[in-house]
């Protein structure tokens, strides 16, 4: 459990006890979390703020930041290969668990939200009513045949199997495919 304030709560007893864990950082918000396996846990925050611990959350190590860029969500798709959004239409990818390069994409405003189907296709959306997918892994993006207003804010995707959900900003609820290529 994480929160605004950078406190991770930990349990190994199923929750009759807590113990404080610390982010790898202070007074910041963690905004996501994404556990790879029982060993192996990102972060993601503020101020380009990455951590991971290998050690099934007892401790974090940060790792390189990625400037001041607020980071918002963090998808892997393969125990090293994973996808982080953030403000200013930035996606950042790994290949090697450590290392995070910006990605080149077409988004402008802030994208707080990335998810994968596959290790190929995947999606991100955020502000200005952006949405938008890739079919091989985050080399191309193209924009979804979604109309939103630029006032729409998607804050979360969910994929269950074929089915596609984003929840946003004025109620939106949208269901989709997860696979693009499904008219």
């Amino acid at each position: 459990v994480c929160n605004s304030s950078g406190l991770i709560a930990r349990t190994t007893n199923g929750g009759s006890t807590w113990s404080s864990v610390s982010a790898g950082w202070t007074a910041a918000a963690i905004y996501d979390m994404h556990i790879i396996d029982s060993l192996n846990i990102y972060i993601v925050g503020p101020g380009g703020r990455v951590s991971k611990s290998i050690n099934a959350g007892a401790s974090f190590n940060q790792l390189a930041s990625l400037g001041t860029a607020t980071l918002y969500s963090i998808f892997f798709t393969e125990p090293t290969t994973g996808f982080i959004s953030a403000s200013g239409g930035r996606i950042y990818k790994t290949t090697d668990g450590f290392n995070f390069s910006e990605i080149t994409n077409p988004l402008s405003g802030t994208i707080y939200v990335v998810r994968f189907v596959s290790t190929q296709k995947g999606w991100v959306a955020g502000s200005l009513g952006e949405v938008f997918y890739t079919e091989d892994g985050g080399s191309t993006w193209t924009e979804a045949n979604i109309s939103l207003s630029s006032t729409v804010t998607i804050r979360d995707i969910q994929i269950n199997g074929n089915d596609l959900w984003m929840v946003g900003t004025e109620g939106y609820i949208i269901k989709g495919f997860s696979d693009p290529s499904i008219p």
